[in-house]
């Protein structure tokens, strides 16, 4: 097996059993601690379960410590199978298995388990007589940071999970957040609802929800990023359903609905933009997102390289009044200042619209027959650009590069309409605005006033881990 950082630190701890990778209390504590820790540098979830046979008094009396003993070890070896090589296991006690779901949401970890579960039920065992007996299982599950931000309370709430399985009469899988009877009301406002990049930050903010339980997911907002009425409109319902937390992404001056929400003592969180234009003056708990500016750099360095210091480029721009259409194009500007052989030699607005780039980029491809490279400043206008290079004939002749992440973006790498983007990454900033605001309701930590959500520049090289 190739051994990959995780594999390497897992080594290091002490197995029960070197044949099974079954390991002892103390290394499992240790393991712990360390997947905690890494979790929060990496803003990235970790799953811890706790297995335990029901009606144990019953089947220690049928089987005997050596036929119990022998259970629990059958046990954990189904557990082995269903699991990463590298995701630590340990008999925590006579009648305890943990588990430890290193960068695993709690839906997968639910679904592993519960196969787990099914396959445990339909196991025959053989009590002391040489009888056949059948055992359940009750599973109790909690996640960093959702329902803890220290070690001793993620164990603590992955017992209270199983503790309420047990009392529901066993044989089930139940996560921490199933035992709380309060429903948590998120307001969501993006600029519009339908477009391809929100729609995967609302992708990203399901999965946690699903895995959550107790969070109601209200969504306000237009279909069209130039709906600015539409979307001031959705403010204005999201302040009357009175939520009782709001993420917002506004491109307007938000300032007097969010010094309302303030004033009705309602957490604001913004996303994707790390600041917002406001007068007044509201309070938002903290921003998540990436710097605009910086993946503007990002796709510079990017293009400065494939173009080898040389070659004309023309800039697509969004709305060029709104902070992220001229935060992305300083950022660019930024890098390709400091190459003298590259020559911006057209930059327009194309508004963020796949068809309006299409119209602009055909007048730009007549005006600059020597044209090198195309930045569209998100993936709509990149696509929108491609297909009029490939219908004159030049795809594969002009790099175009976008940025933004989204499925549109990525599949049109992979069939060769565009030559790459900088994946602003919208699912995982969905999950991280999500555990942020989940992280808040704990009350446990000061909630840093901005989040970075990964960025990452997407082409051929690597877009097949993209489009998994």
């Amino acid at each position: 097996m190739k051994k990959t950082r995780k594999n390497m630190a897992i080594e290091t701890a002490h197995q029960i059993d070197k044949e099974t990778g079954i390991y002892d209390k103390k290394s499992f504590d240790d393991l712990i601690a360390k997947e905690v820790l890494r979790a929060s540098r990496s803003s990235i979830s970790v799953c811890t379960a706790v297995i335990s046979i029901d009606n144990f008094a019953r089947v220690s009396k049928l089987c005997g410590p050596a036929g119990v003993n022998s259970i629990i070890h059958s046990i954990a070896k189904v557990v082995k199978k269903n699991i990463r090589a590298y995701f630590p296991i340990c008999i925590l006690g006579k009648n305890e298995i943990g588990v430890i779901f290193p960068d695993t949401i709690k839906r997968v970890t639910i679904s592993i388990l519960k196969s787990v579960r099914q396959k445990v039920a339909q196991t025959a065992f053989h009590d002391k007589n040489n009888k056949i007996i059948y055992v359940t299982l009750s599973i109790g599950i909690a996640n960093y940071p959702e329902n803890a931000l220290n070690t001793s309370k993620l164990m603590g709430r992955t017992r209270e999970a199983l503790s309420l399985a047990k009392k529901e009469n066993g044989n089930r899988v139940l996560s921490y957040v199933t035992t709380s009877h309060t429903s948590t009301r998120l307001a969501v406002i993006p600029p519009a609802i339908s477009t391809p990049f929100y729609s995967f930050v609302l992708l990203g903010m399901r999965e946690i929800i699903e895995d959550a339980g107790n969070i109601e997911l209200l969504l306000f907002g237009g279909t069209d990023d130039l709906d600015f009425k539409s979307h001031e409109e959705g403010i204005k319902q999201a302040l009357a359903a009175k939520p009782d937390v709001i993420a917002l992404c506004s491109k307007i001056n938000p300032g007097k609905y969010i010094k309302k929400a303030n004033e009705m003592k309602i957490p604001v969180f913004g996303f994707n933009l790390m600041s917002f234009k406001m007068s007044p003056k509201g309070r938002v708990l903290s921003h998540v997102g990436y710097d605009q500016r910086e993946a503007g750099r990002k796709v510079g360095r990017y293009l400065a390289r494939i173009l080898r210091g040389k070659g004309k480029v023309a800039i697509l721009e969004g709305v060029v009044t709104e902070n992220d259409s001229i935060d992305r194009t300083k950022g660019f500007l930024d890098i390709v200042k400091k190459y003298p052989g590259i020559k911006v030699v057209e930059k327009t607005s194309a508004e963020w619209m796949r068809k309006t780039a299409e119209k602009i980029t055909k007048g730009i491809l007549n005006r600059h027959h020597a044209l090198d490279a195309i930045f569209c400043l998100n993936d709509e206008m990149a696509i929108g650009a491609g297909i009029s290079v490939r219908d004159k004939g030049k795809q594969g002749k002009i790099f175009i590069v976008g940025l933004d992440g989204s499925r549109d973006g990525l599949q049109s790498i992979k069939d060769g309409l565009i030559t790459a983007t900088m994946n602003g990454n919208p699912i995982e900033m969905g999950r991280v605005l999500t555990r942020t605001i989940l992280r808040s309701m704990i009350k446990e930590e000061k909630i840093p006033a901005k989040v970075e959500s990964p960025t990452m520049m997407v082409d051929l090289v690597n877009i097949d881990s993209y489009l998994r």
